[in-house]
């Protein structure tokens, strides 16, 4: 009977026969590289063509490669048997230390031991047998009796295995004293020195952690014992590390590590069921865990737990209720408001999420609540930051900050940024106030203390922040910040006396502030002033000199000479004049960008607080920072820069710098940001085509995750107007009597009525807004031929006569009128 082909197998693809040259490559690559069972299935092709000793000696190499590989994952039997393949195919002796490390682990201590006595003159005679022996120490130590069998009576394994036994056992018991005396009987030489090593080191590391570290760091990775060895590191370990270690450890080695820990007994299987969970178990699963662990663990510690979990598993609130009792109020609006920032909800809504859980902690700070209101002023700080990621106005953080000092008055860095506001915002009696308290808390903190000199210098109080300067210094010597201060406080009284023309005062102040100058910004602001000094005692070559000097030391270039300029404009000398005057030329050339930046960085740190007079000042360096706009700055310099201009009011500067940005990157949504918000500021007003690229960028700035740049032109459309409120304009019908307000229902229908002449006069009984709407409805369509119910072009729900008019963008500025409808369009409206 024939037998039937299989079709459906694909044939075998035929091996590729290899030269000897290239299987000889292939061969030393593997055997290189580590590819081990490969080197040896290559060699022994190889052999199979000529016994070569080279290839003998490395198929041995291969095989002993390959062994160490398995006896790494524990495959002890697998070894075994690929070392006896190696001493058959390789002719090499099989009994080495090796092959008795592989016999042990593999459980056939019988044949080891056998195999001991046929070969322990030859092992002793190659100077091996140490090696052998500490092996058979190690299963002694484990409690096999039969591995002293084989060994004579005056072997030192069988000589000193009864003082290691003694040892061991006087450390489970903690007897110090026999434990001591044990070990000092072990020889050094004695195939029992590293068990010694190790029980040294784990009775000194009660006391001394970092002896017993080093004693098991002599323990070399060839030791039998390096097992034990490392599991005994383990235990020196925080219990928190230990427990990160554990997935690392086999199930017997943490056993061990428990044990010397002194863990209880249901810790260990605690330990497994939550290692299997995984290094990020699923949210659900660990709340399972917990609360089927909550009568182990503390009941507190299980709570706390699981509301953190609840974050991130909000429908597990009723598994949790049922075991740990309901959330309060204030755990859930955390857990809500929590979760929405593991979401990422906008900032806005997890603003709002936090209030209503301060909310619900005001009650219990009424019940003086330390805890409490503790919780509630680090929520509210918690607030003003995400307040500060949506760019809302300063003002609008300061309740925020006051209240939670309400909460907790003793923050010192919420007193310090709420005095900062109220500084800059120019409301200096409530800086003072909030300084006050702060002073009370900390009266001697240097950084309050800061804050006082800043505010007494900004309320013109010179001597007064030039005392607190000095007792600060005094605690302080090397406060640079506050070293600068003093110099501004001497320097603004100065100014003052110059103003008076008191010009003796005037100098002596300066020579004071001179006399605590540490570094050249601080000498070059000395200079400067003592440079309007001179000019107006009428010494004018002084005074080109000290200007000059103060210029060149204020780092040359637009910053320096920004800083030479505003001295004159703070001192109200004419500028143009007084540079003819004292022979200081214009700036010539096209600014760097570095000396842009340090313009930028100048105006920035110091001149904040001085918009007003920093921009009159800057608008006698309009032509260089227009020749400077065409730089290559990177983005976010430019951004920065067009940034500085709209802080300071230099819109042109601003429109200009943002322009030359979007050759470089087109229409990146910020920089059209930038154009349209200094646009809107400049005379021309806003363009067409500047208000269609704010539109367009608002929408790739969300596409792009832009939320802050989004966020910015929102609120530049918002705050100018440039949406209309309706979608017809009052100049679409300029004789219409309509006056700009939106009209009520009544007024409409008086307007509807007035207008047709089929409504009746103004003495008839009034008719309902739905009957005039039916009306003015039936006239508008009734008079179509050819129309019936079937044919209305309208589906149910596409017209509603209440509905708002739609919506449409509009601009604020520069308006262009549409063409005047004719005058019998305008008859047949209504």
């Amino acid at each position: 009977m024939t037998r039937r082909r299989n079709k459906s197998r694909k044939p075998q693809p035929k091996q590729r026969i290899l030269s000897q040259e290239i299987r000889q490559q292939k061969a030393f690559q593997c055997l290189k590289t580590g590819c081990y069972r490969e080197a040896v299935t290559h060699y022994k092709e190889l052999l199979k063509l000529e016994r070569r000793q080279e290839w003998i000696a490395s198929l041995a190499e291969a095989y002993h490669g390959r062994a160490q590989d398995l006896t790494n994952k524990g495959m002890f039997k697998e070894a075994v048997a690929i070392w006896r393949n190696r001493a058959e195919v390789c002719s090499c002796p099989l009994s080495t230390p090796f092959f008795f490390r592989l016999l042990l682990g593999a459980g056939q201590t019988g044949k080891a031991v056998a195999l001991l006595q046929e070969t322990r003159i030859d092992l002793e005679q190659q100077g091996v047998l140490p090696e052998v022996r500490e092996q058979f120490a190690a299963l002694a130590v484990a409690g096999a009796a039969e591995a002293l069998d084989g060994w004579p009576a005056d072997d030192p394994l069988t000589r000193d295995c009864p003082t290691a036994m003694a040892a061991l056992e006087a450390y489970c018991e903690r007897d110090d004293e026999r434990l001591h005396t044990a070990l000092s009987a072990i020889p050094f030489r004695s195939p029992f020195r590293d068990l010694r090593q190790i029980l040294k080191a784990l009775h000194c590391s009660e006391s001394d952690i970092e002896s017993a570290t080093e004693m098991l760091a002599r323990v070399p990775e060839t030791s039998p014992f390096i097992a034990l060895a490392r599991a005994a590191k383990t235990t020196l370990l925080p219990d928190q590390d230990v427990f990160s270690r554990l997935p690392e450890l086999d199930r017997e080695t943490r056993a061990f590590v428990a044990a010397l820990k002194g863990w209880p007994t249901k810790i260990l299987p605690f330990c497994h069921e939550l290692l299997q969970l995984g290094s990020e178990p699923n949210p659900e699963a660990l709340l399972r865990f917990l609360l089927r662990h909550r009568k182990l663990l503390d009941a507190e510690l299980v709570r706390q737990a699981g509301c953190r979990i609840l974050i991130y598993y909000p429908k597990g609130r009723s598994l949790f209720a049922r075991s740990c009792g309901a959330l309060t109020p204030f755990e859930r609006a955390c857990a809500d408001a929590l979760h929405m920032e593991e979401q990422r909800a906008h900032p806005r809504e997890i603003v709002v999420a936090w209030s209503d859980a301060v909310t619900k902690l005001e009650g219990l700070k009424q019940q003086h609540n330390k805890e409490a209101a503790l919780s509630a002023a680090l929520i509210l700080r918690h607030m003003v930051e995400y307040q500060v990621r949506l760019s809302e106005p300063e003002y609008m953080l300061i309740p925020h900050i006051e209240q939670s000092l309400e909460f907790d008055p003793e923050d010192r860095a919420s007193y310090i940024r709420l005095i900062q506001l109220y500084r800059k915002g120019g409301r200096l009696k409530e800086a003072r106030h909030w300084l006050e308290r702060a002073l009370a808390c900390f009266p001697e903190n240097v950084a309050v203390l800061e804050e006082a000199v800043e505010t007494a210098l900004a309320g013109n109080a010179y001597k007064k922040a030039a005392g607190l300067a000095a007792r600060i210094l005094d605690k302080d010597p090397i406060n640079q910040r506050v070293r600068s201060a003093l110099i501004d406080a001497h320097l603004a009284h100065a100014r003052k006396q110059i103003g008076q023309t008191k010009l003796e005062l005037a100098a002596k102040e300066l020579d004071t502030a001179f006399s605590w100058v540490r570094t050249e910004d601080d000498r070059a602001r000395v200079a400067l002033v003592q440079g309007v000094l001179l000019l107006n005692q009428g010494e004018h070559n002084g005074a080109e000199t000290r200007l000059k000097s103060g210029e060149a030391s204020s780092g040359g270039g637009l910053a320096g000479r920004f800083c030479l300029l505003i001295e004159l404009v703070r001192m109200k000398h004419p500028v143009p004049q007084t540079m003819k005057r004292i022979n200081l030329p214009k700036p010539a050339g096209k600014p760097s960008m570095e000396d842009v930046l340090r313009l930028i960085r100048l105006l920035n740190d110091r001149f904040h607080n001085e918009k007003n007079l920093a921009a009159t000042a800057l608008n006698h360096l309009t032509a260089p920072l227009r020749r400077a706009a065409n730089n290559p700055f990177h983005a976010t310099e430019a951004d920065v820069i067009c940034d500085t201009w709209g802080r300071f009011g230099l819109h042109d500067l601003r429109c200009r710098y943002a322009k030359s940005a979007l050759k470089q990157w087109r229409n990146m949504p910020v920089f059209v940001y930038h154009k349209a918000a200094a646009e809107i500021e400049l005379p021309k007003g806003l363009t067409d085509r500047t208000f269609d690229q704010l539109m367009d960028a608002e929408d790739r700035a969300h596409d792009a995750g832009e939320m802050v740049v989004a966020q910015r032109i929102r609120k530049l459309l918002d705050q100018n107007d440039l949406f209309a409120a309706d979608y017809f304009d009052v100049a679409d019908f300029p004789d219409s009597d309509f006056d700009g307000d939106m009209p009520d229902i009544a007024s409409m229908i008086e307007m509807i009525m007035g207008g047709n002449p089929s409504s009746g006069s103004r003495g008839s009984k009034k008719q309902t807004a739905e009957e005039v709407l039916s009306e003015l409805t039936a006239q508008l369509f009734g008079g179509i031929s050819g129309m019936d119910d079937d044919d209305f072009p309208f589906e149910e729900g596409d017209f509603d006569p209440f509905a708002p008019a739609p919506k449409k963008p509009k601009r604020a500025v520069k308006k262009k009128s549409k063409a005047k409808p004719s005058k019998p369009d305008q008859q047949d409206l209504f």
